[in-house]
């Protein structure tokens, strides 16, 4: 019952710096497992910073990141990587131009040496509602509505993250993430900024 109740996020207190300065100060919430959090705020007020700094890219910071009820510590070893992916704002840029998708979308199954990798990118591609056409294309081959589909958010379902971190989500992700939870019943939260 206790797992049930304990939220798929939890951040309490945070502080983060850049150098001296502090570019984040305080801040505390939670999200629910299968609830879904909007962090709003002018342009440059530390809306990516949280989201770095909770997926543990940023280092800098004090206070208490929990996920999943499991204390967060600066460092993320491969475990905790694979509980969570975090969606950069620029698609295009979250994908290498020399990898088609399969290999984008491969490469997380290869890191945590997961099974089955054609019919986890076959089954992503769908979930998402990406033909499976766009499978052996380039990054520049992709049109503009199926770049942020087929960047970290496939990935996110192909690794079957429990913790999706969206920087910009585009209106049409509602979609995407309904069918994420369903496909993913362990689904934790969607910590986003909206456009």
């Amino acid at each position: 019952m206790a797992d049930l109740i304990t939220p798929a996020l939890a951040v309490s207190n945070l502080v983060i710096r850049r150098g001296s300065s502090r570019v984040v100060s305080g801040v505390s919430f939670s999200v629910p497992r299968g609830g879904s959090l909007g962090i709003v705020g002018e342009s440059g007020c530390g809306k990516s910073t949280i989201l770095r700094a909770i997926a543990g890219i940023n280092q800098d910071w004090d206070g208490s990141i929990e996920i999943m009820g499991r204390r967060m510590g600066h460092r993320r070893n491969l475990a905790d990587r694979r509980t969570m992916q975090l969606v950069f704002q620029d698609p295009l840029a979250a994908l290498n131009p020399a990898h088609t998708v399969d290999e984008a979308l491969r490469e997380p199954l290869v890191v945590h040496n997961m099974p089955n990798h054609e019919q986890r990118v076959m089954e992503a591609l769908q979930t998402v509602g990406l033909p499976s056409s766009v499978r052996f294309r380039f990054p520049g081959q992709l049109s503009g509505g199926q770049r942020p589909a087929s960047a970290s958010r496939v990935r996110c379902w192909c690794s079957q993250s429990c913790c999706c971190w969206m920087s910009r989500p585009p209106l049409s992700m509602s979609r995407c993430r309904q069918r994420y939870s369903t496909c993913c019943p362990s689904c934790g939260a969607t910590c986003s900024k909206p456009l």
